[in-house]
């Protein structure tokens, strides 16, 4: 290896071993740092890693503790390698430990970090059991944290969330928490997105119809007309629109103030919507 413009030889590396850990720094590029490697007790397994021999590396890698700086980073490196293998492999819980052992490696290379995500987006591939799915996603999360591992774990998060509320498990409420939650794991993911306007729409909808079956129907319209979801609007201005529809076909509507009323709360809610706009002209509320 190269120090200060100085050749190295092996040999003497070994001898002036400490006296090295005073000159030698950090902050070398990737390919000095595997050389450097190479002068350790790691180095034959290095060299394997190199060479593409991962099971050959596996195999005689070092089973005493790191010492040095270069030892930490061969240990690494190797353990990156043979993580990537198992992942090659499909056997991602074998993975975990060398995975985690080169994690602040991993997140140190760009590169390392690519060929990770490119192996978990095969592994991935590969499963069949939603549990397990979980269990990866967060492995794959908590390893690299990458854009695909975010938008993994928090597309099953919620499609865990969602079984729940079909199978009555959690409440709304709980549910919409919770997905707050895996929000924060992955913003714009449109799997949580729709997850969270579906649970939103359903409980304003059952909040309304608490408000219909009680009579409070200024209530009901003023909080219709404050929601941001344009199904909540369309739903109960459309009700009132139907209400207004049959009782005029089937003569059960004579009053006008009250067929007006109910074209005015149409109309407050949703005044724009393309289909109701025939009703409101023939009212004149247009």
């Amino acid at each position: 290896m190269m120090v200060k413009n100085l050749l190295i030889m092996p040999g003497c590396y070994h001898h002036y071993l400490q006296t090295w850990q005073n000159i030698l720094v950090d902050n070398i590029d990737s390919s000095q740092k595997i050389l450097r490697s190479l002068y350790t007790d790691w180095g034959l397994a290095v060299a394997a890693c190199v060479e593409g021999d991962i099971q050959r590396a596996i195999q005689i890698k070092p089973s005493n503790k790191t010492v040095t700086v270069v030892e930490t980073f061969a240990c690494k490196f190797v353990a990156y390698h043979e993580g990537c293998y198992q992942l090659q492999q499909y056997k991602w819980r074998e993975a975990i430990l060398p995975l985690n052992q080169a994690k602040s490696e991993i997140q140190a290379s760009l590169n390392w970090q690519q060929e990770i995500d490119k192996l978990c987006t095969l592994q991935r591939q590969n499963i069949s059991n939603f549990t397990e799915h979980l269990e990866f996603a967060q492995f794959w999360y908590d390893l690299l944290a990458s854009q695909l591992a975010r938008s993994y774990l928090a597309e099953y998060k919620a499609e865990q969330l969602r079984e729940k509320l079909a199978n009555e498990t959690i409440s709304s409420e709980k549910a919409l928490r919770e997905l707050q939650e895996i929000k924060k794991i992955d913003e714009y993911n449109p799997v949580v997105t729709d997850l969270i306007e579906r649970v939103e729409v359903t409980q304003e909808l059952k909040e309304i119809d608490r408000l219909l079956r009680n009579g409070q129907y200024e209530t009901m319209v003023k909080r219709a007309r404050l929601t941001h979801h344009e199904r909540v609007r369309f739903i109960v201005a459309n009700f009132f629109l139907e209400i207004l529809i049959d009782g005029l076909k089937n003569g059960n509507l004579h009053d006008p103030k009250l067929i007006m009323q109910l074209g005015s709360w149409a109309y407050e809610i949703c005044p724009n919507e393309p289909e109701f706009q025939a009703i409101y002209q023939s009212l004149r509320l247009r």
